[in-house]
């Protein structure tokens, strides 16, 4: 059991210090061997007293399980690393799992990064005015603690400050914070309580919500939130509601224009969804992982959204660009396209109906929708996207509009093998026409006007070839140059925009046709850049897995 948990704790503190990280910082990510983290080796008493800082001493009482911290000035930064199992390196590391009081005596100015990083049996700690910062986890993990006062004193709360505090119901904070707040509580699952001092400058609370004044942006909620409906919300901020797994209901008032990315995701609870006519915009994943919704409805007059069958569609461009359990997808032309991340971690949903006015399926459109068993895909459909149907674990069917030759002109992107693997039935096949080699191939199957595609994803592209002459080849041209011979080309990992261009060459080595050049776009933008890196780190979990169960 002791192994089990000082795994967890590994896994935990390697995502902490992700978390905590500047994305540049991350490049060429190793990952040490954990079996030695595990070897039993004899050690001396653990101490119970020394220095934490120049002028700072700390105490342990093993009888009243206090630590005590005094003197005057600053503590010292420490770290959580895997080599040191996912425990602080504090000078009170031994401890981390039986400390249940903190007591920061007045004089103490700051709070040191890790500092009691996953004390998880702490369940109080005093902050006293002498204190300035707090650093960068300084409490995570920290899931016994169900209280904390932020004093005035303090200006600066450092990533993830409290971030994991599952137990934490209640935060006050002083008029000293201006930053950082939501950072500094992701998380915290258990909140029902928030409350800023009178006077602070950048925010203020109102219906236990964390509101900056000056631009009217929701910044934090928590399960008992009750947005203001005075005005003096505007817009509601990214991630402000993420994992608020016991909201249930929320009401979103007409003064509201902005919905941002992530802000009711994994909302396991929420169980009904009404966008007023004054949002005009919703931002990628707004209700990812909600997957108790069972109805969405858009207020009539939205100049920007409608609502049918369960579904949000932007009115304009025909995407839908959320769904729930009891979608049913219009199928009166109203949709052309699922857009990124419309279905996302339903959960819930058994199968359905795509009609036959979509042409497109986003990225992660469907992804981590395990109970989904069957799909209907009409043939219209020319793409879908990175991770469309990712962990879709249960599905067994795919209903295909077109024959079995008409699917090769789909281009389905990479991590969708649990499509790729289902049973693909077809309509009944169309006689083939016959070949006239006097029309050579006229597009590049899997391209599509305006195309833009993830930072660092591979694409797979086709040349139609059923009306080229015998012996005739396909080359790609790739900015410019001649990379490839053959039917099929993937493009890999792109970092930045790149053209397409497919060239026929007879027998002879003459060249018989030349598609136009289409340019791919490639999103470079922070967010694109850093799904792109936990793509890649999600691809080293099993390595790591495997070295966790080797050394258990």
């Amino acid at each position: 059991m002791t192994k089990m948990k000082r795994a967890v704790s590994i896994l935990l503190c390697a995502v902490l210090m992700l978390t905590a990280a500047p994305l540049g910082g991350l490049a060429g990510l190793e990952w040490p061997d954990f079996s030695a983290l595990f070897a039993t080796k004899a050690q001396a008493a653990d101490p119970t007293s020394g220095t934490c800082g120049k002028n700072l001493t700390w105490n342990y009482n093993e009888t009243t399980k206090t630590l005590t911290i005094s003197g005057t000035g600053m503590m010292s930064n420490y770290s959580c690393t895997v080599e040191t199992g996912g425990v602080t390196t504090a000078p009170w590391g031994p401890y981390y799992n039986t400390v249940k009081t903190v007591v920061i005596q007045n004089g103490v100015t700051n709070i040191g990064d890790y500092a009691f990083v996953g004390c998880t049996e702490l369940t109080r700690a005093t902050i006293p005015d002498s204190v300035t910062s707090i650093g960068v986890s300084a409490f995570a993990d920290c899931i016994g603690l169900t209280s904390i006062a932020i004093p005035n004193s303090v200006t600066s709360i450092g990533n993830g400050a409290f971030e994991y505090c599952s137990g934490l119901t209640s935060i006050s904070i002083g008029i000293g914070v201006t930053r950082n707040v939501l950072s500094a509580f992701r998380y915290c699952t258990g909140l029902s309580s928030i409350t800023v001092a009178s006077g602070n400058p950048v925010y203020h609370s109102a219906g236990n919500c964390l509101i900056k004044t000056a631009n009217k942006e929701l910044v934090m909620g928590c399960k008992t939130s009750i947005i203001p409906s005075d005005g003096s919300v505007i817009s509601i901020g990214s991630d402000a509601f993420w994992g608020c797994t016991g909201l249930t209901n929320i009401t979103i008032p007409n003064s509201i224009t902005s919905i941002g990315q992530s802000v009711f995701s994994n909302c396991v609870g929420l169980t009904s969804v009404t966008i007023p006519n004054s949002v005009i915009s919703i931002g990628y994943e707004a209700y990812s992982g909600c997957t108790g919704l069972t109805s969405i409805t858009v207020a009539s007059g939205n100049p920007v959204y409608h609502s049918t069958g369960n579904c949000i569609i932007k009115t304009a461009t025909k995407e839908l660009i959320l769904g729930c359990r009891n979608s049913i997808i219009p199928s009166d032309g109203s949709v052309a396209g699922i857009g990124e991340f419309a279905f996302s971690r339903c959960t819930g949903l058994t199968s359905i109906a795509i009609p036959g006015s979509v042409t497109s399926i986003g990225n992660y459109a469907f992804y981590l929708c395990t109970g989904l068993t069957s799909v209907t895909i009409p043939d219209n459909v020319t793409s879908i996207g990175w991770a469309a149907f990712s962990f879709c674990t249960g599905l067994k069917d795919v209903y295909y509009g077109g024959s079995e030759k008409d699917r090769q002109h789909i281009t389905i992107s990479e991590e969708n093998d649990y499509l790729l693997n289902a049973v693909w039935h077809y309509s009944s096949d169309t006689p083939e026409e016959p070949i006239d080699p006097s029309k050579p191939p006229t597009a590049i199957r899997g391209y599509v006007p305006t195309m833009n595609v993830d930072y660092k994803a591979s694409v797979t592209f086709k040349a139609d070839l059923s009306n080229a002459p015998a012996g005739a080849q396909a080359h790609w041209i790739i900015n410019g140059k001649d990379v490839h011979t053959g039917e099929t080309y993937t493009v890999p990992a792109a970092t930045a925009d790149y053209t397409v261009q497919i060239k026929l060459i007879g027998a002879d080595g003459t060249e018989l046709y030349a598609s136009e050049v289409e340019t791919v776009k490639v999103k470079t933008d922070f967010f694109s850049r850093l799904i792109a890196f936990f793509r890649s780190l999600f691809g080293a979990l099993p390595k790591i897995t495997q070295a966790i169960k080797e050394t258990l």
